[in-house]
């Protein structure tokens, strides 16, 4: 890709970002001053500052210059799904190996589902597109069979070639059932405190919590190999059809090696410490008989 070409896509994932979605988030003062930090500070990104710029602006922009920026980002009619019975919901999410958008169900007694773009990691033809659908579903499979003792941990995930939704260009993407608005990023979003006193009115999740650490140790021994606990809500706490409260592991595609020519030391023990954290949740847990 030349220069122009990819400061083009990155300008157009900023907005994106900021503006490719249909309930976007509103900067408080607070917020304010963090953008404005992420604007000025020396460590972030010529991507971060650019980002954090049109947040900034987009506090004072016209909701009708937003709307128009919404509009103009996507041309939904190249994306092969049923939009009489799917409404596409723009971007909701970016990890380190996707985009994910909303396709939004338009009938209740339906399922809603997420597109994921994913990153490419090749650049060429259908040939290697066709290579990296296959190498993702053989990562997920991979993953989901490890913790087969837990069949609603990870959503059902297929997966296609098709066009980006914010430029129509060729890409391996995957869509997932939507487990909901409602994600707690279990490392992030909740505390030890209150993630025990949720465990203590619901003992199935306790329970999901303590066999996910068990596996996820088991793994750790066996296999030197600790799943992705690093990305923005990979591991949360969703709830269900009926607002209680579950566990879930949306996007198995990565674990870290204890082998260093497979992943970086400093990688590996951000994951260790997650994992350990973890550990001590489960301890709680089983010492209060939950």
């Amino acid at each position: 890709m030349n220069p122009f070409e990819h400061y083009k896509e990155r300008i157009a994932e900023g907005l994106e970002e900021v503006w490719g979605k249909e309930r976007p988030e509103t900067v408080s003062e607070n917020g304010l001053s963090e953008e404005l930090e992420n604007i000025l500070g020396p460590d972030r990104s010529k991507f971060e500052r650019f980002v954090a710029f049109l947040k900034v602006a987009d506090k004072f922009l016209p909701e009708r210059v937003k709307k128009s920026y919404r509009e103009g980002l996507y041309n939904e009619s190249n994306l092969p799904f049923n939009f009489e019975k799917l409404g596409f919901d723009g971007w909701i999410g970016k990890g380190g190996e996707s985009t994910v958008y909303l396709l939004e169900s338009k009938n209740k007694e339906m399922p809603s589902y997420v597109l994921k773009i994913h990153v490419s990691r090749k650049t060429g033809g259908a040939e290697e597109l066709l290579s990296e659908a296959k190498r993702y579903k053989e990562e997920y499979e991979t993953i989901k069979s490890w913790y087969a003792e837990m069949p609603d941990l990870i959503p059902e995930e297929n997966f296609l070639i098709c066009p980006k939704p914010l430029n129509g260009k060729p890409a391996v993407a995957s869509v997932q059932k939507f487990v909901g608005r409602k994600l707690k990023d279990i490392f992030d979003d909740i505390s030890k405190d209150n993630l025990e006193g949720i465990c203590s009115e619901n003992p199935g999740l306790a329970e999901s919590i303590k066999k996910f650490v068990a596996i996820s140790d088991n793994l750790k021994k066996e296999k030197g190999e600790i799943v992705d606990l690093l990305g923005k809500k990979n591991l949360s706490i969703a709830e269900d059809e009926d607002g209680k409260e579950k566990l879930v592991f949306i996007d198995p595609h990565i674990s870290f090696s204890k082998d260093r020519n497979k992943t970086e030391e400093k990688i590996y023990k951000r994951a260790e410490s997650r994992l350990d954290y973890l550990d001590g949740v489960a301890d709680d847990l089983a010492l209060a008989r939950l």
